[in-house]
């Protein structure tokens, strides 16, 4: 089933008919693909992009809308896995990536797309809790805004839905992703980039000159690719195989309700349930992935009746007359640090995704930055590389 988003859709682009030679080649129409594409065309590239359904089908147009700060993991989590120097790397990446947002929809026409109303994280139990009250002061030390936060402050009955306190980030906020997407795909073309829609890719193959992307009826010849598929790497790039794996998503969304429930978006149990309310008045549910993780690493865009049922009961807690209206799934892709995977993987080929559910907060920014790595403009990040997972790919 489409997602609430999926309501909103321009006039479909033509698929691709005919070769072409290009000095670049995007493949995928998320925000990542489409923010690759207009990076190359605003530096004077050639530019095609082809999409195997429509853009916005996969992940882009599937999420909860959050502009969160971070990575996956949050600020402590990381730099206990990872070090602190890509912890601090990841929050400046997407306090970056929100500023680009920001600006993308403020150029755009529908720029009130954006809804600046911060975000808070909730605890479930005492130990998350405790882990906020940690977060928070390490998030301060460096500069960054996370007041403590009580529920009430997210919304009326959040208390007596069970949450306990957390932190409020001002800087956060919520937003029409697909608004978003289109908006950079306007602006790649008025730059002069080409887009095609209905054009699955077959097969993508790199040689010292240059790449060759064939599709059903046409082939296109670039001196850089760009692979901006997520999750479905492994696909046209086998080795992407043992870092990429997936991971689906639940959500449902409410009728319009006539009173406000929610302050601004709310994510808690470390970030597996979230929830928003729309302009509108829609609720909009999501996760508990925790609950069946081994169900839901799935290729298949089926809704689980386990975790609908327990996202509808969330959905009465907060709002025991609010009636369900729509529900689906989306498709993200995990990498085995949580960290995405941003770099060479091989001569000419470039890949940008792995964003582990993260991606509103960073894939806009990092499909902007891959294709200037791509253009030598901009040095790669060793903690993002392919090569972190093989070291036998291409720096």
């Amino acid at each position: 089933m489409d997602s609430l988003w999926h309501d909103l859709r321009p006039a479909q682009w033509p698929p691709l008919a005919a070769d072409q030679e290009v000095d670049g080649v995007v493949v995928g129409g998320g925000l990542a693909g489409v923010s690759a594409a207009l990076a190359l065309a605003s530096h004077g590239q050639r530019v095609a992009l082809v999409e195997g359904g429509r853009l916005g089908q996969g992940a882009s147009g599937r999420n909860a809308g959050f502009l969160l700060g971070g990575a996956a993991d949050d600020f402590l989590t990381l730099a206990a896995a990872r070090g602190r120097a890509v912890a601090e790397m990841m929050a400046k990446l997407a306090e970056e990536n929100r500023r680009l947002v920001k600006t993308a929809l403020g150029e755009a026409e529908g720029g009130s797309a954006l809804e600046g109303v911060g975000s808070f994280a909730l605890a479930v139990d005492r130990a998350e809790a405790e882990h906020l009250v940690r977060l928070g002061e390490s998030l301060r030390e460096l500069g960054y805004g996370a007041v403590p936060a009580e529920p009430e402050m997210a919304g009326p009955t959040l208390r007596q839905a069970g949450y306990l306190g957390g932190l409020f980030f001002p800087a956060d906020g919520q937003l029409h992703p697909l608004r978003l997407l289109y908006a950079l795909a306007a602006a790649a073309e008025r730059l002069g980039a080409s887009i095609y829609e209905a054009t699955p890719v077959a097969a993508v193959s790199s040689d010292g000159k240059g790449v060759t992307v064939k599709t059903g009826r046409a082939t296109v010849r670039a001196g850089v690719c760009i692979l901006a598929v997520n999750a479905d790497l492994a696909r046209l790039f086998p080795p992407a195989g043992a870092w990429i794996r997936p991971a689906r998503a639940q959500m449902l969304a409410s009728r319009p309700l006539p009173r406000p429930v929610l302050n601004a978006p709310v994510y808690a149990g470390h970030g597996f349930r979230y929830f928003r309310q729309c302009a509108d008045g829609r609720l909009l549910i999501g996760g508990f992935r925790n609950l069946a993780v081994e169900a839901e690493t799935s290729w298949d865009l089926e809704l689980n009746p386990l975790l609908q049922d327990r996202m509808e009961r969330e959905l009465a807690l907060l709002a025991p007359d609010a009636e369900v209206e729509r529900r689906w799934a989306g498709i993200m892709a995990f990498t085995p640090d949580h960290l995405p995977v941003v770099g060479a993987l091989g001569p000419h080929l470039w890949s940008v995704g792995g964003f582990s559910g993260h991606g509103l907060a960073l894939a806009p920014l990092l499909g902007r930055q891959v294709a200037e790595m791509a253009l030598g403009r901009r040095r790669p990040y060793p903690a993002l590389s392919p090569q972190r997972f093989a070291g036998d790919l291409e720096p």
